[in-house]
């Protein structure tokens, strides 16, 4: 591909719309970035996951770690040694 087709292609993608989130979806990620900060970043999807559910959020796991991944959440586990 040219250097003109490769900076088309990429006008385009910044020219998409930004992607829409409900009202639901935005409370669901501020809540799962609340545990996981207040966990000081060593809460794995199944705790999130766990604490979400008690909270009232139908997620599953998977759903919990495509949030995860989306907010960028990723867990740091001080003090391990292997």
């Amino acid at each position: 591909q040219s250097d003109e087709g490769k900076s088309r292609c990429f006008c385009a993608w910044l020219k998409r719309p930004a992607k829409v989130i409900t009202v639901e979806q935005l409370n669901l990620y501020r809540k799962a970035k609340y545990f996981f900060e207040k966990s000081r970043n060593s809460l794995g999807y199944r705790e999130l996951r766990k604490k979400l559910r008690s909270e009232g959020f139908n997620v599953s796991d998977y759903g919990v770690q495509k949030i995860m991944a989306t907010l960028g959440l990723v867990v740091i586990n001080e003090g391990f040694v292997a």
